[in-house]
């Protein structure tokens, strides 16, 4: 893989670009539906994010934390979250995010981490991770595989949360405010 460093910005409510946070990642490698914005400069263009690339978070409680980032938004990604590429067209990138989200990958990562009350976890570090590469085909039946069942989940989700807002509308009118 390649590693890329992403770019040191203040974060705005409005801008041009959505600016990619660590904490704009959920624990499934998610992005989070608040949006906070940011301004770039044209020798700052290399930091935008293209649909299907992986960023990671490289410090702190969150370190190893993965964004595969499919999102149409423009976008870049902040200073400490580090976005890897394959170097050849043999990985797919939503395969190696699944494996991102597996006990193996945990494993690995926080065997490698540096520092103590704040993780480093660096491209040095994260180019030691083993990822086990079937060939690509294989990888692709994976990914649509764990893509039904992100889906599935995700319609839970939305089902769980109607659900609450029922029941919150209906303790209002038993019981009012």
């Amino acid at each position: 893989f390649n590693f890329e460093y992403g770019v040191t910005k203040s974060a705005s409510n409005e801008g041009k670009y959505r600016l990619i946070r660590i904490t704009d990642i959920n624990s499934l490698g998610q992005l989070n539906e608040e949006e906070v914005f940011t301004e770039i400069t044209n020798t700052e263009m290399r930091y935008i994010l293209n649909q299907g690339d992986l960023v990671m978070a490289r410090t702190g409680a969150t370190f190893g934390k993965v964004l595969y980032f499919d999102s149409k938004t423009p976008s870049v990604f902040a200073s400490f979250l580090i976005r890897f590429l394959p170097k050849n067209k043999e990985i797919d990138q939503k395969y190696v995010y699944y494996f991102c989200l597996s006990p193996r990958y945990w494993q690995q990562a926080n065997q490698l981490i540096d520092g103590g009350t704040q993780p480093q976890f660096s491209s040095n570090k994260i180019s030691q991770v083993k990822i086990p590469l079937p060939p690509l085909e294989t990888q692709r039946q994976i990914v649509e595989k764990l893509d039904k069942q992100m889906q599935a989940l995700e319609g839970v989700r939305l089902l769980k949360s109607e659900a609450e807002k029922r029941i919150e509308e209906i303790l209002k009118q038993v019981w009012g405010k």
